[in-house]
């Protein structure tokens, strides 16, 4: 899997698939992408790694995000990433993660 959000653009990038992107570390590309109605993927790209998939979840999407994603599903999205890379350094994956368990929610 690639991701939709090429690594150089700016804030101004838009896809109809893509609900909210970011980037952490300028190493990780972090994509969510609309599966059905209030439902979406969360993806981590490692760009310091030909931009590999490495860790994937099922997410919620709030109101379904028709004008934008909810700031608390951001700050949530945002949370499980920090939180995976903290628990998972680049030298401690062998190979792809795609597919991790979610961590567990509060």
């Amino acid at each position: 899997m690639n991701p939709f959000v090429p690594w150089d653009v700016d804030e101004s990038f838009s896809n109809h698939h893509v609900v909210w992107w970011g980037k952490l570390d300028e190493r990780y590309l972090i994509e969510v992408r609309r599966v059905c109605p209030y439902i979406g993927h969360l993806y981590i790209f490692n760009h310091a790694d030909n931009d590999r998939e490495i860790a994937n979840w099922t997410v919620t999407i709030s109101y379904n995000a028709r004008f934008g994603p909810d700031v608390a599903d951001v700050a949530e999205w945002q949370d499980t990433v920090e939180n995976y890379i903290r628990e998972h350094p680049p030298e401690s994956r062998p190979g792809t993660m795609a597919g991790a368990p979610r961590p567990p929610t509060s």
